[in-house]
């Protein structure tokens, strides 16, 4: 699952999927991965903030990346309590969720990652992020973010929320408790 726009105004999303779209339906490379995986791209989360010229905020004035944990209501962040279910309709096979931001004071692309438990959950975190630095000069590795620390102050972002529903990144004993997802460490 690929999502982007829940931040009205970071545009580059939008660049980034529409990249994405052109590789799988215009290259050999794309027809391999479609043949390998089932894909879900949804384009633009926030409509309603972007037809408004909002930057980060809906028609109601909410920022929808802290609305998915716990339990969006439908009726107030239809789009986020639609792709949790769409999550969950693809679990236990959903493989990612990459939810694509820009960022107003971060030069280049970077990842911000969900926390592992093990050194071996943390290096699976990292790989993408180490392959994409690998493949592209736009990549900034060293501006990504895996840590705990991160975690906890967002929440209600869209990562954080699949995992803590146990849709994406399967946690384990010790994971982050409710307490830990409740309390926001600026």
């Amino acid at each position: 699952v690929i999502s982007g726009r829940v931040h009205t105004g970071e545009t580059p999303s939008s660049f980034v999927i529409d990249g994405l779209l052109s590789l799988l339906l215009d290259s050999e490379q794309g027809r391999e991965l479609r043949q390998r995986f089932v894909w879900r791209l949804v384009p633009m989360l926030n409509p309603d903030g972007v037809s408004r010229g909002h930057f980060r905020r809906d028609s109601r004035g909410e920022d929808l990346n802290r609305r998915y944990w716990p339990d969006p209501d439908g009726s107030k962040q239809p789009s986020c309590a639609a792709l949790i279910a769409l999550a969950e309709s693809l679990s236990p096979r959903l493989f990612a969720v990459i939810d694509c931001h820009a960022h107003a004071t971060k030069r280049g692309c970077f990842i911000f990652g969900n926390y592992g438990n093990t050194a071996t959950e943390r290096a699976d975190g990292q790989l993408l992020a180490a392959l994409l630095a690998a493949r592209s000069p736009a990549f900034e590795f060293e501006g990504s973010d895996f840590s705990r620390r991160k975690m906890i102050s967002v929440p209600g972002s869209a990562r954080v929320a699949l995992r803590s529903y146990r849709l994406c990144d399967q946690p384990e004993d010790g994971d982050l408790t409710q307490q830990d997802m409740n309390r926001r460490a600026w």
